[in-house]
């Protein structure tokens, strides 16, 4: 009996064999009715994206609009330290940002540490002894002004370094002729008198006292009356009592204004030089000098107060 061979595949021929094919499983379509639609609707919300802590990433803020930064024009600062000493000037240029003020000095000045700047004017400095103004500015808030910052010792040893170039004695002779000058000023601008039209004026020019003093005279030698005028008055025929009135207060005018520029010159023959910068006509006399001219009012029987 013949037995077929069973045929040995060779190992070319197993490398050369197609894989089987793999077994396919059967689908079951599910029923209609049972098939769910999972798209997302059109209008449903994405989910917000999560950050890298796993908190939800906020929306983005609004953008604020720019803000403006517009130049006003330029202006002078004072630049004080942290005592409020007076520093330096500087001119600084400003601008308007949003609803507050920005100011920036010019030329790249740098404020010193510890320094601000400040809104007031140049303090007036002093050149020498004898001028007015300010060795060491120190700016007094509560008063909004200037002050000396300065010891009267640094005063007086400033004043030693920094001499007065006029004589003293020269100044002194200057300032009393200003006060003559000023007195002799307010004794013929006149005086307000009161007649029987009322108020009016009277000028004391020369001329003015001689013509007051020849009616004065003729009203008291027993004339009813005398012919007159007031400033810029048309001349009428004044009573002895409105003449009389008008004497008296020429004579009280004059008497309180030369006695005044008497004390006047007290006070320039020992003022210092300091003092003579504020030694002007109309000026308050020290409490001495002021007893004095009262006094002699009062003996005198005129108690004016004018200057």
């Amino acid at each position: 009996m013949t037995e077929n061979p069973i045929p040995v595949e060779t190992e070319e021929a197993q490398v050369n064999a197609e894989p089987p094919a793999p077994e396919l499983e059967t689908v079951q379509e599910a029923p209609a009715a049972e098939v769910q639609d999972t798209a997302a609707p059109e209008d449903a919300a994405e989910p917000a994206e999560d950050t890298e802590d796993g908190t939800d990433a906020a929306e983005p803020d609004a953008v604020e609009p720019p803000v403006v930064r517009a130049f006003i024009g330029a202006e002078h600062r004072c630049v004080v330290d942290e005592d409020n000493l007076f520093i330096s000037f500087c001119v600084c240029n400003l601008f308007s940002v949003g609803d507050d003020i920005e100011v920036i000095p010019q030329g790249g000045y740098k404020v010193p540490d510890g320094c601000h700047l400040l809104d007031a004017k140049h303090p007036t400095m002093r050149r020498h002894a004898g001028t007015s103004g300010f060795i060491t500015p120190k700016w007094d808030s509560d008063t909004s002004a200037w002050t000396e910052g300065s010891t009267a010792e640094q005063v007086t040893d400033w004043e030693a370094e920094h001499p007065d170039p006029v004589p003293l004695e020269d100044k002194r002779a200057a300032k009393t002729a200003a006060m003559s000058a000023a007195c002799n000023a307010a004794i013929t601008a006149g005086m307000d008198v009161t007649t029987t039209q009322g108020t009016e004026h009277f000028s004391l020019q020369e001329t003015d006292q001689i013509n007051l003093t020849a009616a004065v005279t003729a009203v008291q030698q027993g004339a009813a009356g005398y012919p007159y005028h007031a400033d810029g008055e048309l001349c009428r025929m004044f009573t002895a009592a409105e003449i009389g009135a008008v004497g008296q207060a020429s004579i009280a005018h004059k008497l309180y204004h030369t006695t005044y520029c008497n004390h006047l010159f007290a006070w320039i023959r020992r003022a210092t030089a300091a003092e003579l910068a504020g030694i002007t006509y109309g000026a308050e006399l020290p409490d001495d000098l002021a007893a004095s001219m009262q006094a002699l009012l009062t003996q005198a029987g005129s108690t004016t107060g004018e200057v």
